[in-house]
């Protein structure tokens, strides 16, 4: 029997949030993040203070450092909501479609064991690129996606699938990929050579 779950947006925002505050202040943390690096889990005030200025200047919104950190704690416990669904056996993510594909009695047990996972009913984490940048990359299980991404600044030997799987390098060391039409999706960064070949 189908479930009357609300929309994403009755879950995620609540005034003064919109989804352009959340972009704005996690792009913002995440480029402090990785122009001053800190040690640890724990965002810096002076990280915070920053985004509030810069919230307050491009969307005349004064938010106290309070409030922002508050919001990065919800965001963080979106990010680990949503990889706690993608976790549960049965569940895939059909990330061209922005889907999170389960059964309906899958979704009762999900929903039974935590009713914020319903932010994920109708659609996928839209956020997730810069929640995993933020908070740390999972592995997740995914469907109908054939893009591998890998971060350098070096020499990279690719060899992309027959399929014209895209392969996307970021790294800061040799990279050797030879992805086939079973890859979904690698994301890799890493400072150190990485020789992957993925087979069926």
């Amino acid at each position: 029997m189908p479930h009357y779950v609300p929309p994403q947006a009755a879950f995620f925002y609540k005034r003064p949030w919109t989804p352009e505050l959340d972009r704005k202040l996690l792009s913002t943390v995440i480029r402090l993040k990785e122009t001053n690096p800190w040690e640890g889990a724990v965002i810096p005030q002076v990280a915070i203070t920053e985004a509030s200025k810069i919230i307050a200047g491009e969307h005349g919104i004064q938010l106290t450092c309070d409030e922002l950190s508050t919001r990065l704690e919800v965001l963080k416990a979106r990010y680990n909501t949503f990889n706690e669904v993608l976790a549960t056996s049965g569940v895939t993510w059909k990330i061209n479609a922005n889907l999170v594909v389960a059964t309906e009695e899958l979704w009762s047990q999900i929903l039974k064991r935590n009713t914020f996972a319903g932010a994920y009913y109708h659609r996928d984490e839209p956020n997730f690129s810069m929640l995993a940048m933020l908070f740390g990359l999972t592995d997740v299980k995914t469907e109908d996606d054939t893009e591998v991404i890998i971060v350098s600044d070096t020499t990279q030997v690719i060899r992309p699938a027959e399929d014209g799987t895209e392969v996307i390098v970021v790294s800061d060391t040799t990279s050797v990929i030879h992805p086939t039409e079973d890859v979904t999706e690698l994301v890799i960064i890493s400072d150190t050579t990485q020789v992957l070949h993925n087979a069926k």
